[in-house]
Order: structure tokens, then sequence, then C-alpha cells
């Protein structure tokens, strides 16, 4: 599996890129798992969504790193097996952080639209099977679409990694993963952040002064309602931040599938192949943003490994309402 002939200095760069996406996101996601295991003040569902959307993100990492040997010698050299299980196990696992986004949107929607069931319907044996089972389903899909519609999976040049190959995709099954894989979510999303944004306006009229000066939890005066925004906000763009990198390459696949007498830019594959793929270290900056708690549990944890096990978070409002 042979590559373009680049000059040194590109592959060089694209290495060195390529090494960096990796290492970003092995590390962060490394520390996001240690600090939402440490930060005992988010409720349960939360902490499990966390968690396995760090876990999937760091498996991406590990299927990044065989394109690092790949870029740098310009050529596919691990065999035709390899690169199916690189390709199969990225595939599966895009789905995957998918169905966890919209899963942290359906915790959030029932924390906000139904706070009095959230205990109820978010219990910690409920967030594990609502994530096992299409997980199962997801898998099945995957091993379907590869072995019995005869998707094709090949080493690309342009995009360094292995992937569909573009020249023998299926029209109308790009369609319809298009329309079940992308639309339909977007659309349930985008509904459960407009009733969100809603109600959340609704109780900020509704706030009384005493309700804006807070409480005190320990040592911290903890004001509620301000938590519960920042979280959603958090959620929010964590929303849009993966919608940014999820429509656009469901697109590509469509117009790869119409357009087959169309040749890509090869600048145009390698952007919307690794602007996923980057997407998988972005989570742990945007909880740093929003997290005041999960920032200094983060710098401390770096600072020394055994000292994060005796950080104390701030309780939340997630918390502290739902406990």
């Amino acid at each position: 599996m042979d590559g373009s002939s680049l000059p040194v200095a590109i592959l060089v760069l694209r290495t060195c890129f390529i090494g960096i996406v990796a290492t970003l996101i092995l590390a962060g996601n490394a520390l996001s798992i240690t600090v939402t295991r440490l930060m005992t003040e988010l409720s349960s569902s939360t902490r499990i969504l966390m968690t396995s959307l760090a876990v999937v993100d760091l498996l991406t990492g590990l299927t990044v790193i065989p394109s690092i040997v790949a870029s740098a010698q310009d050529a596919w050299t691990f065999g035709y097996p390899a690169c199916v299980a690189q390709g199969f196990v990225a595939n599966w696992l895009y789905l995957e952080s998918a169905m966890l986004v919209i899963l942290l949107n359906v915790q959030r929607y029932i924390a906000i639209v139904r706070p009095l069931r959230y205990r109820t319907l978010c219990t910690p044996r409920r967030v594990v099977f609502t994530i096992v089972i299409p997980t199962v389903l997801i898998v099945s899909v995957s091993l379907i679409e590869e072995f019995v519609l005869g998707t094709t999976i090949a080493y690309s040049s342009e995009r360094v990694f292995c992937t569909l190959d573009l020249t023998k995709l299926n029209l109308p099954l790009q369609i319809v993963v298009f329309f079940l894989c992308c639309l339909i979510p977007l659309a349930a999303m985008v509904f459960m952040q407009v009733r969100i944004g809603i109600i959340m306006r609704r109780q900020a009229r509704a706030v009384c002064p005493d309700d804006m000066s807070g409480r005190w939890v320990g040592r911290i005066r903890f004001n509620p309602r301000k938590t519960e925004r920042r979280t959603t906000r958090l959620f929010l763009v964590v929303t849009l931040v993966f919608t940014l990198v999820w429509v656009p390459s469901q697109i590509f696949y469509v117009y790869a599938a119409f357009a087959t007498a169309t040749p890509i830019p090869g600048w145009v594959q390698f952007a919307i192949t690794w602007l996923c793929m980057c997407n998988s270290f972005v989570n742990v900056f945007v909880y740093c943003l929003f997290l005041g708690n999960f920032r200094r549990v983060a710098a401390r944890s770096a600072r020394c490994g055994q000292c994060g096990s005796r950080v104390a978070a701030t309780p939340s409002a997630s918390e502290i309402s739902h406990r």
C-alpha cells in the first residue's frame, strides 16, 4: 500500500502534526478520566457518561498511532488485516462518540425538564444499560456494513488513514446513514437544547434575590442555579463542537458517493479526516474552560499524580439537588 511521493519537509510536518494529535488525545483523555473519577460532586450518571466518552476518545487515539508510522514512511506497511482493523475500529468509535453525545443531551434534558424524576430515570444501572445496548447494536451494524454489504476499507495516502474506500461507496447506503446517524440525531439534540434553553430562561426570571446569593457548602459559597447553567452550557458546547465535525464528515461521504467521477482534493480529505480526530481531544479543554473545579483538579493531578487522589472537589448543583 504505497503512498504518493511528497517532499520530505511535507512528510515531516504531516508526521509531527499527527504525532501531536495522538499525544493530545491520549494525554488529554487519560487526564479527563482521572479528573472525572475524582470529581465526586458530579452526579453518577454524568460521571459515567463523561468517563465513557473519554474512554472512547482515548481508544481513538490508539487507532491514530499506526498513522504516525504510515505518514513517516509515506506508505502503509502493516498489512491489509491491520488496515481493516484500524478502519473498522475507528468507524465504530466514531459512532460510539455520537451515541454518547446524544445520551449526554438526554441526561441534561431530564435533569432540567424533569428534575423530580431525575433520580429515578438516571440511575447508574440504567445509564450503563443505555450505553451497553446501543454499543452492541453499533458493533453489529458495523460488522454488517463491512462483511455483508461489502463496504471496502482501504488505506488512503491523502488521508493517512485506513477508512472507507471513496471509489466504492454505496450512494443509497450513505444517504440512509446520513439520515439515521446525522439528521435525525441532530434534530433531536436541537429540540432538547431549545427546550432546555426555554426552561432555563424561565428559571432565571423566577430567581429571587435570596436565590442569587447562594449558600455555603463547607467553606465555599455555592450558587446552585449558576452552576446548573454553567453545566448546561458545557454540554451545549460539547454538542456544538461534535456537530461541527460530524455533519461535514457525513456530507463528505454522501458527496463522494454521488460525485464518483469528480476527484476530491487531497487536502480536503486530509482536513475532514483529521478534523474528526482532533475532536477527540477538544472535550478536555472544554471541561477546563467551563468547570473551574475540573480545571483545578486537573492542574493538581498533572503536577502530581498521587496528589490528585487527595484533591477534594466542590459540590455542584447536580449532585446537591439530585442526591
